[in-house]
């Protein structure tokens, strides 16, 4: 056929067939999809225009399984930062032995160019990068909770990085506004005892929203943060305190504290388990009886 005479025309001339292969891409016939997808995938970083169609073409929802593996496949071997946005999706959206795919390519990527890759999906709105809005049949714009929840995915792939510049991009990501992003910096950073780790994670302490504060205390226990036990004690209401309120146990501290946080701050100081974390738990157990 025609197309297929066209197909084995791009084969030979290599980067200069990229357009002609992205104009075979919608071709009728399946096989036809996946060889210029797998040619195009063969040519690496000089195909990188093809990102973006080849991710359309894996998040449209008439494209079979079958094709839908031949993309990642592809995309794997063009490693740009859309391509990791690209898997990010995948990862959060297809079904599972597609995810295991994107898992497998995006653990393939350079560090260096995955590092570039999550630093942009944590600046972008994915759909607007990777399914351009001139081209609304291919589906809606993400509303503000899915494009958080992408980040997050993107946040958790960064704490298993774990090297200088994952927690560096951590670290930053984790003084923004967002609060579901803010919590889960601070899980991300909760198995990297880093004295800088600890420290940022000892300010969030002082945060307003008690989803934020419950994590930090949560990660600190975990991290067996020594130098963090003054500052866990001192969020523990005093006496004073709940004679000010006419408390007189834990389940009623209320509009003070919450309950479950005195609960897991306890447990924090558990953890660490120095002498001076479990002289605090035995004088407020004593003053609470």
């Amino acid at each position: 056929t025609i197309a297929e005479n066209r197909w084995s025309d791009c084969q030979a001339f290599g980067e200069l067939a990229i357009s002609p292969l992205l104009s075979v891409l919608n071709d009728e016939t399946e096989a036809i999809q996946i060889s210029v997808i797998t040619t195009l995938g063969e040519l690496g970083l000089k195909a990188q225009d093809a990102v973006v169609p080849i991710l359309n073409k894996l998040f449209d929802k008439n494209t079979t399984i079958v094709l839908k593996k031949t993309c990642i496949e592809a995309i794997g071997l063009i490693p740009t930062k859309i391509t990791v946005i690209g898997l990010l999706k995948a990862l959060q959206t297809l079904s599972e032995d597609l995810q295991d795919l994107a898992l497998e390519k995006l653990n393939n990527i350079d560090e260096k160019q995955k590092l570039a890759g999550l630093i942009y999906a944590l600046e972008v709105d994915f759909d607007s990068v990777i399914q351009p809005k001139t081209n609304l049949t291919i589906g809606k714009i993400l509303k503000g909770d899915e494009n958080t929840k992408f980040k997050i995915a993107a946040i958790e792939t960064l704490g298993k990085l774990g090297s200088v510049d994952a927690i560096n991009i951590l670290l930053s990501t984790m003084n923004q506004e967002n609060e579901k992003l803010v919590i889960a910096c601070i899980n991300a950073l909760s198995n990297h005892k880093q004295l800088n780790v600890i420290s940022a994670i000892v300010e969030k302490l002082k945060d307003e929203k008690n989803s934020i504060k419950k994590e930090a205390i949560k990660s600190l226990g975990k991290l067996q943060a020594e130098t963090a036990v003054d500052e866990l004690v001192k969020l523990l209401p005093s006496r004073q305190k709940k004679k000010t309120f006419g408390l007189i146990n834990i389940s009623k501290i209320s509009n003070f504290f919450e309950a479950d946080l005195v609960g897991n701050i306890l447990d924090a100081l558990q953890q660490i388990g120095t002498p001076e974390a479990e002289q605090a738990i035995d004088s407020w157990n004593s003053e609470n009886k």
